[in-house]
């Protein structure tokens, strides 16, 4: 390599009809000088020049699949040029490991470039398209993938696919329609041993398969309820989650008795103690007695009623 104060001389291998060199030439050309900075010049001067009509990004790639094993399948630039997925062991062995260096049949042929301005820009850039990732050139396609480092991380697993031992659970159909009634479901889900993972399995089936139109939080509330010995009500299912703790008929209900009995509300723990006494009335009439149970209320739900109160009550009866 000789320069001067705006050019730089690189010698190249001469294209063997004169003009342009296939991709095996081009390859070959390149490797005639180590890797680093004069191999950088020499892929650019080969573009400039014309014998390669590629973007100086699909010469590294040949040199990388190359250096990987993977022969070049069509020396013409305007077949796919992609790597084979098994290395070509025999290609490799009868072109050599190496063309570094080593002179060729044919003649060399000086090419002179524009030097670039800064030395430190030139192996920069030498340096970034060593790597390429993406080709950036419009009528060139993108370059076959190779093969994913031992180190590379494995995939996340899809968070959505069904595990095949819920998807062939044996469970029983439902005695009547399509759907399980929940005495029926807490019976199944019984016959496995608590906090196990066949239990929570079969409730996953249920769920998955539609005899279950709830949540996996309500089956283990009723559970919980069967295992205190009570009593399991028939009820219709809720779409999602626990049912509301009161039906809007119901929060009219207390509202008319209060408005009846002239009453007033002085603050939440007023209407904390109305819900807990209708809690307690339809824990009555559902065949339960709620004597034997702790009836609380969050925080969040004797707000949220406070503002239905509200919304439903003058000022005459709400003193808070």
């Amino acid at each position: 390599v000789h320069g001067g104060e705006d050019t730089l001389t690189i010698a190249l291998l001469r294209p063997k009809n004169g003009k342009e060199y296939t991709r095996s030439e081009a390859l070959m050309a390149a490797k005639y000088y180590e890797k680093g900075k004069e191999r950088g010049m020499a892929i650019r001067a080969m573009v400039e020049k014309g014998f390669a009509p590629a973007s100086t990004k699909t010469i590294y790639r040949l040199i990388q699949a190359d250096d990987e094993g993977y022969p070049i399948v069509d020396d013409s630039w305007s077949g796919p040029g992609r790597p084979h997925k098994v290395p070509d062991k025999s290609f490799a062995a009868a072109r050599g490991t190496s063309t570094v260096g080593k002179l060729f049949g044919q003649d060399l042929v000086k090419v002179t470039i524009k030097r670039k301005r800064s030395t430190k820009q030139s192996e920069k850039s030498t340096e970034v398209t060593e790597k390429p990732n993406k080709a950036t050139e419009t009528n060139q396609k993108p370059a076959a993938k190779l093969p994913a480092s031992k180190t590379a991380l494995p995939k996340p697993k899809d968070k959505t696919t069904v595990s095949p031992k819920i998807i062939n659970f044996p469970l029983p159909e439902p005695r009547e329609g399509k759907r399980y009634k929940k005495s029926e479901c807490v019976e199944i889900a019984r016959e496995y041993p608590k906090g196990s993972p066949l239990r929570r399995t079969a409730i996953e089936a249920m769920l998955y398969r539609g005899y279950v139109p709830s949540s996996m939080k309500t089956v283990y509330r009723l559970l919980a309820r069967d295992e205190k010995g009570l009593n399991i009500i028939d009820n219709d299912w809720a779409d999602r989650g626990s049912p509301p703790l009161l039906t809007n008929d119901e929060v009219d209900k207390i509202i008319q008795v209060l408005k009846q009995e002239d009453g007033r509300i002085y603050g939440k723990a007023d209407v904390e103690q109305l819900l807990v006494n209708a809690a307690r009335e339809k824990m009555w009439k559902q065949g339960e007695n709620p004597e034997e149970t702790t009836i609380r209320f969050s925080s969040t739900s004797v707000r949220n009623y406070c503002t239905m109160f509200k919304s439903k009550l003058s000022s005459v009866y709400w003193k808070d």
